[in-house]
């Protein structure tokens, strides 16, 4: 994986650095559960583990079939975690905190992959999130310590200036799957 694949990889290690301080209607790929916040819903593979926290008005929440433990992010090997494990987490952002994600396309612009990169999109450009507009980024490709990985991104806003963000990260096994997974769950969420 190229040099400016990376920011896809940096943004869903900085989530977990920063918490250590402080659709279409087909059927879903897999059996789900609905996990329920107080700012949103979705729903999310029955046999995955869930954590969730709220951080300064944000709502956080945490998937993966691995054991994920957000009191002890901090010791947390992420980069060894999704090398053998799927993990998608989910941030609901009030008004205030959302006016740091700036202009949604210059925000993927910024972690879309150039033409050099060795990386394989597979869906890029407008999305929505529980109804409100957004931008989402799918891709394939290989990143030095994760090996082969899939991400998918989508940010949005509401019209009351509140964010969604979705971020999956996805080890080779499994890839598609998994990649279907977090498509299902970004098509499932739904704000409160």
């Amino acid at each position: 994986m190229r040099k400016s694949f990376y920011p896809m990889i940096a943004l869903l290690v900085l989530v977990a650095t920063l918490l250590a301080c402080g659709g279409t209607s087909s059927a879903p790929s897999v059996s789900m559960d609905k996990y329920d916040s107080s700012t949103f819903t979705i729903d999310y593979p029955k046999e995955w583990q869930k954590n969730n926290m709220d951080l300064f008005g944000m709502t956080m929440a945490f998937f993966s079939s691995a054991q994920l433990n957000p009191e002890d992010m901090e010791a947390m090997d992420f980069e060894k975690l999704v090398s053998t494990d799927p993990v998608i987490i989910i941030m609901v952002l009030p008004a205030e905190m959302a006016t740091d994600l700036g202009d949604l396309d210059e925000a993927m612009k910024e972690m879309s992959p150039t033409e050099a990169d060795k990386v394989d999109i597979i869906k890029e450009g407008d999305t929505t999130i529980g109804g409100a507009n957004g931008k989402i980024l799918i891709a394939k490709g290989d990143d030095d310590k994760m090996g082969k990985v899939g991400i998918h991104i989508a940010i949005a806003k509401r019209d009351d200036g509140s964010a969604v963000v979705v971020m999956g990260i996805t080890p080779e096994k499994n890839m598609d799957q998994n990649l279907k997974i977090f498509d299902d769950m970004h098509k499932s969420f739904k704000f409160k």
